[in-house]
């Protein structure tokens, strides 16, 4: 495949950066940095645009930073970790600009910076996992399109990582696990499944666990029930005992909103 050299110029949506080679053709790198010299290798090509693959920096940018988890540059769960946390953030406001400008036609959209986390590191209250193999949970590569299994996640709080170390679920026609912490610090998950009769399970963790069936329904396998009444979409769902941090909606029904979601659920009796 071609070999070409670059300068990076800007960050696209999805984490990549970008480079224009010959004639204006857009190269879209991952894990390369505006103002950066990079040596590609072009992996495929469009007629508009090429994905490439970062072989060498030649010119490294003063933003680069050694990211922090043994899995980035394979996990796909975020992708700027080699930059530090200011450019992040001006990579991110950037992307809004450049969204609304090409996609929207707002040239002179007053975009405003984009608010700091207080701490950049162990923020993140959800894990979205699929299976792996083996009773093991990960995130999807794609370098290696396939889930690979992760046992670290510094963007993530500890307590949803310990949670991760702890569990081996190897249930027939799981799709997802959602891991996450309630606005009550209480310990969630929900399982997404294929098949259609919930399994039995038991927790020796102090956590809540629901189910998400095919069929759009929700069961509760540890803690209280809970049933979709209207307005289900196949979300990210985790119910249970701590659920005092679900808003109840403003129907006549007992109904309740689920993480802001619009997602209509009622405690069976």
């Amino acid at each position: 495949m071609e070999k070409i050299t670059l300068d990076i110029t800007e960050m696209a949506h999805g984490g990549s950066a970008i480079g224009r080679a010959s004639r204006g053709r857009t190269i879209f790198v991952p894990l390369a940095i505006p103002g950066e010299k990079v040596r590609v290798q072009v992996v495929s090509q469009k007629n508009s645009y090429a994905q490439a693959e970062l072989l060498q920096v030649l010119q490294p940018s003063p933003e680069r930073v050694t990211p922090r988890c043994q899995h980035f540059a394979v996990c796909g769960n975020c992708h700027f970790q080699h930059m530090s946390y200011e450019a992040q953030l001006a990579a991110k406001e950037n992307v809004v600009r450049d969204q609304l400008a090409r996609l929207g036609g707002f040239k002179s959209a007053n975009v405003q910076p984009v608010r700091p986390n207080p701490e950049p590191w162990a923020y993140q209250v959800e894990m979205v996992l699929s299976p792996a193999g083996n009773g093991r949970l990960g995130y999807w590569s794609p370098v290696k399109r396939e889930v690979i299994a992760i046992e670290e996640c510094p963007i993530s709080r500890p307590e949803l990582v310990a949670l991760l170390q702890d569990i081996e679920l190897d249930l027939p026609g799981l799709r997802k696990l959602s891991l996450r912490i309630g606005d009550d610090e209480a310990l969630l998950a929900a399982i997404e499944v294929d098949g259609v009769e919930p399994p039995e399970l038991e927790a020796d963790f102090p956590v809540s666990i629901a189910i998400v069936l095919p069929d759009k329904t929700a069961a509760s396998l540890v803690g209280d029930f809970y049933s979709v009444v209207d307005g289900f979409r196949l979300l990210d769902l985790a119910i249970g005992p701590g659920a005092d941090h679900l808003r109840r909606g403003e129907s006549d029904a007992d109904e309740v909103e689920l993480f802001g979601l619009g997602l209509g659920l009622q405690q069976a009796e």
